[in-house]
């Protein structure tokens, strides 16, 4: 990883907010930014976020609360919600996501109260722009999906009350 955010039994504790801003980050043989559902709130901003490989997550979630603002996330899998946990929020809004398989994933494992994936610019990703399961609620609106390469644009699932509009797919 790049950066992680897990607890230690020899460090006992666990942060409540934990920022990253203005970083360039990448990873070699994990996920590039890896949160342990331990993690109370995560806030993503204005990073460039990549994977030397691109095989692995570029932003594998945990935190009961995470926004994911202002990045350029490039070349490996996009950002996902990590297992089994129940998170509060996840917001992914105003990125650009570039060659990115999957630019969003809930994985279907656990549960959302919400999900929001709004005002991204999705371009020449071969998977998915958008996968969202098990959410309370969620809202896909104001993205650009440009190149996409045979996958559905956004599949939903399992989620009672969803708004999907305003969306460009070229």
């Amino acid at each position: 990883h790049a950066i992680t955010h897990v607890s230690y039994i020899a460090y006992p504790g666990v942060q409540r907010d934990t920022y990253i801003e203005d970083n360039f980050l990448s990873a070699t043989v994990s996920h590039t930014v890896d949160a342990h559902p331990c993690a109370e709130s995560m806030y993503i901003y204005n990073n460039e976020i990549t994977h030397a490989y691109a095989n692995k997550y570029l932003i594998n979630n945990g935190a009961r609360h995470c926004e994911v603002k202002g990045n350029y996330l490039h070349d490996g899998f996009g950002a996902r919600k990590r297992q089994d946990s129940k998170q509060d929020a996840y917001i992914i809004s105003g990125n650009t996501f570039e060659n990115v398989e999957d630019c969003a994933d809930s994985t279907g494992r656990g549960s959302f109260e919400s999900f929001e994936f709004t005002n991204n610019i999705c371009t020449d990703c071969p998977g998915t722009m958008v996968i969202v399961k098990n959410a309370d609620s969620f809202r896909v609106s104001g993205n650009t999906y440009r190149g996409a390469k045979g996958a559905d644009a956004i599949s939903a699932a399992g989620s009672p009350d969803g708004i999907v509009e305003d969306n460009s797919f070229a």
